[in-house]
């Protein structure tokens, strides 16, 4: 009996330092980028501790952080070089559990440290401007 009760005492006490959002978010969570014309870009997508170099449509996992996303386009020939920003949102998950476990502080905390408590757009559609026409 004892031990079903330390083995009950341990799971609530796991539970309560884990976060609603821990438990649904992965770490990375991808996001499809492309461009305002849907032609193809050479694209690098910055995100916390690390980044993605492709040909748009492109698909990265970024790593969840409170951090924007940098896109920078790459010049050439055809294609301006610019860059921009899309900030990160908070998800929902981290509301349910701040919400649901009102009195789980640490719960919040965990899903705060983690970065799992952010989420980006699941598709970035970015400006480009285009220096030849069509036709070249």
């Amino acid at each position: 009996m004892r031990t079903k009760i330390f083995i009950v005492a341990i799971s609530a006490v796991a539970l309560w330092f884990t976060g609603c959002a821990t438990l649904i978010n992965q770490d990375t969570q991808p996001v499809l980028v492309n461009t305002n014309d849907s032609k193809s870009a050479t694209v690098t997508v910055a995100y916390k501790d690390g980044s993605q170099t492709g040909e748009t449509p492109l698909v990265v996992q970024a790593r969840r952080s409170g951090d924007p996303l940098v896109i920078t386009v790459k010049e050439d020939d055809c294609t301006a070089a610019s860059s921009v920003e899309k900030n990160a949102t908070v998800s929902g998950a981290f509301f349910v559990n701040a919400i649901w476990c009102f009195s789980c502080v640490f719960s919040t905390t965990t899903d705060a440290a983690t970065g799992r408590m952010w989420r980006y757009d699941e598709q970035i559609v970015i400006p480009v401007t285009r220096k030849c026409d069509s036709n070249s």
